[in-house]
């Protein structure tokens, strides 16, 4: 329904789709600022302009499995353009059904949307392909029912001239996410398609093991940062874990203190185990009588982090702190 489309973009990061999705972002932020709530914002569009609201849709789709398994990023050439040739398009989704045809018998249609990203420059194209047909079993007023169906497999990618880079979302693995760059190039940017994997950045966690807490800046509002929780693994490679971890309460402890505290000599962080994971508890000064918050940033050294759950002003000030902390590189 209606009501219930509104409410999925409802939150910051579909206030931030339906931005983009806007032929006039700034405008659409200036209506904004005389809505009571996200929820009005969201339901003033669909209501107001319902192809922004069903551009946004499509974005909001990208950006939120871009960052999970479902999302890999690359290098290509810059400053291409995006063919809005209709038939560059017809010769795209022809190839795109062909590869999923090839694969397991579905993809008999194919139907690509090109969207503009007006606020961040960037162009998406939307890949809806026909599935293979099943049975849809649900309730309606006459009871159960099973009717037949051929769902759409949704894909998506996106090309940043500007940055040079490609983008995609699917489902399939890496021959899948290599073929739609592929065809994307070919038929779409008219470009060799040739790509570099951009990899996901790595968290030095080792350099946690002697800084308890993190400095900060007064003018952040952070009473401490303190390292709350790490996990450890072997260094000789044998099976099994450590995860040492203090009270979320507590900003006084951390979980170097305590492993100092409790192994002594012996103590793990420093002696035959590395972090390959740690939770940093970010405590902030009480505002106005308020309960004090607390962030709890997850981090592992592979590039797993929770980043993306949080606010867009919180992981802006995080991103900060992670060059400064040296977790991170300046240029990541």
């Amino acid at each position: 329904s209606g009501l219930e489309r509104a409410y999925a973009l409802s939150d910051e990061h579909g206030i931030r789709a339906l931005v983009n999705a806007a032929e006039d972002p700034q405008a659409l932020l200036a209506a904004f600022d005389g809505a009571e709530n996200h929820q009005e914002r969201s339901l003033r569009v669909l209501v107001e302009d319902p192809k922004v609201f069903e551009r946004a849709e499509d974005i909001r789709y990208f950006d939120y499995r871009v960052e999970g398994n479902y999302g890999r990023r690359f290098r290509a050439q810059q400053d291409a353009t995006v063919s809005r040739d209709p038939t560059d398009l017809e010769t795209f989704q022809r190839a795109v059904g062909a590869y999923f045809r090839s694969i397991d018998g579905s993809g008999r249609s194919c139907v690509a949307e090109i969207i503009d990203r007006n606020k961040d420059g960037s162009v998406q194209v939307t890949l809806f392909v026909e599935g293979l047909a099943s049975n849809a079993v649900g309730f309606d007023q006459e009871g159960l029912y099973r009717r037949p169906q051929r769902p759409a497999i949704q894909a998506a990618i996106v090309y940043c001239g500007h940055a040079g880079t490609i983008e995609t979302v699917a489902k399939g693995g890496k021959p899948v996410h290599q073929e739609l760059r592929k065809l994307f190039a070919q038929q779409l940017l008219r470009t060799d398609p040739r790509f570099d994997a951009i990899l996901p950045r790595r968290f030095r966690l080792s350099t946690l093991a002697d800084r308890p807490t993190l400095p900060t800046h007064p003018e952040d509002g952070i009473e401490i940062a303190r390292v709350r929780r790490l996990k450890l693994l072997p260094t000789s490679n044998r099976p099994g874990a450590l995860v040492i971890e203090g009270p979320s309460d507590r900003p006084d402890v951390s979980a170097q203190g305590l492993s100092a505290h409790w192994f002594q000599n012996w103590d793990p962080v420093h002696r035959g185990f590395h972090i390959v994971h740690a939770t940093i508890s970010i405590h902030f000064r009480a505002i106005d009588g308020r309960k004090p918050r607390m962030l709890h940033l997850e981090l592992g050294s592979v590039g797993s982090s929770n980043l993306r759950k949080f606010k867009q002003d919180d992981r802006i000030l995080i991103e900060k702190y992670l060059v400064e902390w040296r977790l991170v590189d300046s240029a990541e």
